[in-house]
């Protein structure tokens, strides 16, 4: 009997339509095979339409297993879902608001396993009930989400079995109804964080979306996890799906961190900087393994607060697709500004996770989830809909996201597919800004100061290469990796030090004699600086020089680049006296943050000032005269001559001793470089 404020209708018949909707593919595959049997009574959804016309028949298969003799099928109908509270109700066994309950459907006795077909015969306002409908006609005025629920009832009329599903209602050829705009989020990440993606399931999604090409997607890909792929021996093949995935017009790749930081918690500790870091490095991988940075479109499934907001920003990132818990009060199911941040800057939450596997009935599972995702855009309002429904790689039933895409692509008129970009860009933000809820501050302990030590010592290192361009090195990813929300104090030390260790490694790869002695024959010269490299790329440092005022440094700091294995470097001086003069060389990052080596030299001139050449020519000057007298006198006492012919000085072919003042005397006191 037909009840709920309609007039009660004779009726004669029970519509059995099994052929009145064309399953998908997928569907189809699945209404092949039959349920498990089991000893339990069961009701399972083979075949439903995703939308149904204002004069349409909304007709479902369903497949009743262990009956008990004298059972049967009841069929309700519920009220259009307007608002949250309707929306929530409908995914009990009991909806808000009943319009009727059909006639009951009869079961046959003493079989197993039956199909039963229902149909529900829809007519518009102003037309008459379809002829034959009987009992199963209904006016639906208005297009919406309605939900239906059937129950498989024992012999007394108990309920032993009760599923919900939704009769999605396009609107009538002059209405004006608002679209329930639908994105699809894919998040691929590690079964576990710390680890690579699952080469199996990621085939799985990427084959499954591959089937589905005019469906749009928004993928959002950990680039921690697709780093740890690229390093697995057989990770190039799962890269390379990705990548080809992406090629596809209607898919697009979201930008994102390179690993999963609580930023709230990051900020309070002093260290709300490195999230700058962090959007670097994550999109320097997604573009480096899957050919592109991402959009200015950002997941963010953990709690923010308005210093996080600002880092956003400061990132690059123009909106936020959120944890309904996020904000205060409901969620938001389109584009809505946040208190304190540029109104151009929105947020939308996630409604929905498409269900874990296994799923008992997948065809009722995906019919359910997308009426759902259908019924915000009554919920929306005048601002219209941008609902998005999670695709979690982890966890999700990629059966149901077949199902899912088979009713996506589907010529409707009530369900539209748009990526996350797409979304903010088309539907007009709300008015009312929302406020971020208070967000759970995890103390960050000993890791804060010893991170900014590292981190200062990691600069140190980045100053020292020559390519600034050049991402990803290995300290800056175990450093991002340290970040991670999951870990704890002492495992964030335990990468620290690791870091710190492998940070020595690169700066001792930097030597230089530890002592030398140098002499030198002229005062203007130039000393050469061996400097030894066991780095595997060129390198810059910065010399920095010190001595006496006996010793003039025209330059006593300057950078210069090193390159794998040895390197001379030439070092102007001027002696200013003769003798022994020490000099101190110091060898540091061009930051100055660390001293990379240490050298003292030795410098010994021969040279002569101006004023000892001055004094050394009087006096020579003088000797000359004595000497010149004495010979005179000499040669006037009878005294023998010298043979003017004979060689004079102290060489044996008469010429003047000549010093070379390029020569440089060189007494090593140091490990072979």
């Amino acid at each position: 009997m037909l009840t709920g404020g309609r007039a009660i209708r004779a009726v004669a018949a029970i519509a059995i339509t099994a052929a009145l909707v064309v399953p998908s593919t997928a569907a189809q595959a699945i209404a092949d095979q039959s349920p498990d049997r089991s000893t339990e009574p069961s009701l399972t959804v083979l075949r439903q339409p995703t939308e149904v016309a204002p004069d349409g028949r909304f007709s479902v298969a369903l497949s009743v297993g262990d009956a008990p003799a004298g059972g049967d099928v009841a069929v309700d109908i519920y009220d259009r879902i307007t608002n949250r509270d309707d929306l929530e109700q409908s995914r009990t066994d009991r909806p808000a608001n009943a319009l009727a309950t059909f006639e009951t459907i009869p079961l046959q006795p003493d079989e197993d396993e039956q199909r039963v077909d229902v149909t529900i015969f829809l007519y518009d306002r102003g037309q008459e009930p379809p002829e034959g409908s009987g009992a199963w006609a209904w006016r639906l005025t208005e297009p919406g989400v309605y939900p239906v629920r059937i129950r498989l009832r024992g012999s007394d009329g108990g309920d032993l079995v009760t599923i919900v599903t939704y009769l999605i209602r396009r609107p009538s050829a002059d209405a004006d109804a608002p679209e329930a705009s639908v994105a699809l989020l894919a998040t691929v990440t590690a079964p576990t964080p710390g680890e690579a993606l699952d080469p199996a399931r990621v085939d799985e999604l990427v084959g499954v979306l591959d089937e589905h090409p005019d469906v749009p997607v928004s993928l959002f890909v950990d680039p921690d996890a697709l780093d740890r792929t690229d390093a697995e021996s057989d990770g190039a093949d799962t890269i390379a799906a990705l990548r080809d995935l992406l090629a596809r017009e209607r898919v697009e790749l979201l930008g994102a961190p390179f690993t999963t930081v609580d930023i709230p918690s990051l900020a309070t500790a002093g260290l709300g900087g490195t999230l700058g870091d962090q959007a670097r490095l994550g999109g320097d991988t997604l573009d480096d393994l899957l050919g592109s940075p991402g959009t200015p479109v950002w997941w963010e499934p953990d709690q923010l607060d308005a210093a996080s907001l600002f880092g956003l920003r400061a990132v690059g990132v123009e909106h936020l697709v959120v944890a309904p818990s996020t904000v205060i009060g409901e969620a938001p199911l389109a584009p809505t500004p946040l208190l304190g941040a540029d109104a151009s800057f929105t947020v939308t939450s996630t409604v929905d996770d498409l269900p874990a596997e296994p799923v008992d009935d997948p065809v009722l599972a995906a019919h359910q989830w997308t009426g759902r995702l259908a019924a915000t855009a009554t919920i929306a309002g005048d601002v219209g809909s941008a609902t998005v429904g999670r695709v979690d790689l982890t966890t999700a039933d990629l059966d149901v996201l077949a199902l899912v895409l088979d009713a996506l692509d589907a010529d409707n008129q009530v369900l539209r597919t748009d990526t996350l970009s797409g979304q903010f860009d088309a539907t007009p933000p709300a008015t009312t800004p929302l406020a971020l809820a208070a967000p759970r501050i995890t103390p960050l302990g000993s890791y804060a100061d010893a991170r900014r030590a590292v981190l200062a010592r990691s600069a140190s290192f980045d100053s020292m290469r020559i390519d600034d361009g050049t991402p990803r090195t290995d300290e800056q990813i175990a450093l991002a990796r340290t970040e991670r929300r999951d870990l704890t104090d002492e495992q964030r030390i335990a990468g620290l030090t690791e870091i710190n260790d492998s940070l020595d490694r690169s700066f001792a790869a930097i030597s230089t004699a530890a002592d030398d002695r140098i002499t030198l024959g002229a005062r203007n010269a130039t000393i050469p600086l061996p400097i030894r490299s066991d780095a595997d790329e060129p390198l810059r440092v910065r010399i920095n020089l010190s001595s006496s005022n006996r010793l003039d440094l025209p330059r006593n700091h300057f950078d210069t680049v090193v390159q794998p294995g040895r390197t001379t470097v030439s070092i102007p001086v001027e002696a200013r006296t003769s003798g022994d003069i020490p000099m101190q060389v110091t060898i540091t990052t061009p930051d100055d943050g660390v001293v990379l080596a240490q050298s003292r030299y030795t410098i010994r001139s021969t040279a002569v000032s101006g004023v000892g050449i001055v004094l050394t020519v009087g006096a020579a000057g003088f000797l000359a005269l004595w000497w010149g007298r004495h010979i005179w006198r000499s040669r006037r006492d009878g005294e023998a001559d010298v043979d003017a012919d004979e060689p004079t000085g102290d060489e044996p072919d008469g010429r003047p001793t000549e010093d070379d003042d390029d020569l440089f005397v060189h007494d090593h006191a140091d490990r072979p470089m």
